[in-house]
């Protein structure tokens, strides 16, 4: 039996969505020939965190896990140094060290979105001479926010201090590490093109599992939807981030629906959309980003917008118990969606909005849901083409007599053979 030491900044029973892979991927390990030893922050360490205790329900109670401490944010925050990655660095350091000087591991593995973690890999490389995987579950460095002329999340410094050091560390890792696993296919075509050393053969492409397990765990734990009341009116759900980045997406969506009203209001009847867990921050600093635009075009009566996070289990049981699920996507082409895989396995009807060049535009209509509009451009002209071809998905939708057939079977995208594919990985990594 091989050991990977598996670092990630977040773990149950914090309600995180960088943990998902690793957390679904630990019932299957054995499996596979691999154990893991989990490296992760204290909960008691983390800035305001969401806990979750359900979540420790869905991987094996003996998986071994070390807490690692962070300097507090308010300290930090001083410095202009807010992140967890850096809070939490010399402590990962520390505390990893003396694991790799204690016992046998064949490899580490990074998963998470604290990027700058990535450096421990290069240092223990030459120190313990132990290869390391790491996983983009989003870019590292991107210009779309220069390129868009879109806000960046935290400011111009913060945005430019992360990118200055991020170009200064991602070559260095990316050279040292043995493999790159990618969410997206999108990601390893933009790293080819940045670094000549890198080659299609150090990347595999593997999204998030379909979380098959943790929806058993909403029906046997009786997970309340504290959102809305199914038996009563219709109800159409978002549940995610919606910035700036999504505008395009969410006004074609809402300038579809006020169209389609003018000429058919009895569809609209008793309907409700839901936005729910739209912005990252809490509290007053929550930006509502949907409601204005529902404004705009005359139909805030239809929308709710909800800004803060809820529970991931409700947030199973809010999509399950959704008449439709509304997947929106970014104007970002590189954009993917972590969760299109638990929407497909949730089965219910999708109406999806995503740039032509996502990957989960390709992966939708692959799994056989023909309600997808995509877009290409984000002009005049191609909003009104996707308004168009929103009203007529949403017409079919409205259809009583609709349904989507999946195309393949959730076995094929669930956390299983996903963890086949990473446990081959790793064999190739250590090896």
């Amino acid at each position: 039996m091989r050991s990977v030491l598996v670092v990630t900044a977040h773990f149950p029973p914090v309600n995180a969505a960088d943990h998902h892979r690793i957390r679904m991927a630990l019932n299957y390990l054995k499996e596979f020939g691999w154990k893991a030893h989990i490296l992760t922050v204290n909960p008691n360490r983390l800035q305001n965190p969401t806990l979750e205790p359900l979540l420790e329900k869905t991987y094996p109670e003996d998986t071994s896990v070390s807490l690692v401490n962070a300097f507090p944010f308010g300290l930090t925050r001083l410095f202009g140094l807010g992140s967890l990655a850096i809070r939490s660095y010399y402590w990962f350091d520390k505390i990893g060290s003396e694991l790799l000087k204690q016992q046998k591991f064949d490899l580490v593995f990074f998963t998470t979105t604290q990027f700058n973690l990535f450096m421990l890999g290069v240092k223990w490389k030459h120190r313990f001479n132990v290869p390391f995987v790491v996983d983009y579950q989003d870019p590292w460095t991107s210009d779309y926010y220069e390129t868009t002329n879109t806000p960046p999340p935290g400011g111009n410094f913060k945005y430019k201090f992360t990118q200055w050091l991020a170009k200064k560390q991602e070559p260095k890792v990316l050279k040292d590490a043995s493999h790159i696993i990618s969410v997206s296919p999108a990601y390893p075509k933009m790293l080819m093109t940045k670094y000549s050393f890198l080659n299609s053969n150090h990347f595999t492409v593997l999204p998030f599992a379909a979380p098959n397990y943790d929806l058993s765990v909403v029906n046997s734990a009786h997970v309340m939807n504290t959102q809305y009341n199914n038996k009563s009116g219709r109800h159409w759900v978002y549940i995610g981030r919606a910035g700036d980045d999504m505008k395009f997406s969410v006004s074609a969506l809402f300038a579809a629906i006020k169209a389609e009203r003018l000429s058919n209001s009895s569809l609209f009847e008793n309907l409700t959309l839901h936005f729910i867990g739209t912005s990252y921050d809490q509290g007053n600093k929550a930006r509502k980003t949907v409601a204005p635009i529902a404004e705009q075009y005359g139909i805030e009566d239809l929308v709710k917008e909800t800004t803060h996070r809820i529970p991931y289990f409700e947030t199973l049981k809010c999509l399950k118990d959704a008449d439709l699920v509304l997947a929106i996507g970014s104007d970002d082409p590189s954009y993917t969606a972590s969760k299109i895989y638990p929407y497909l396995m949730l089965e219910r009807p999708i109406l999806a909005i995503f740039h032509q060049q996502s990957s989960v535009h390709s992966v939708l209509t692959t799994a056989g849901i023909d309600t997808v509009a995509g877009f290409s451009e984000t002009t005049p002209l191609a909003l009104q083409t996707l308004i168009v071809d929103i009203r007529q998905q949403m017409v079919r939708l409205l259809q009583s007599n609709y349904s989507n057939s999946l195309k393949l079977t959730i076995e094929s995208f669930s956390a299983r053979p996903m963890t086949e594919t990473l446990c081959r990985v790793f064999d190739s990594a250590a090896t």
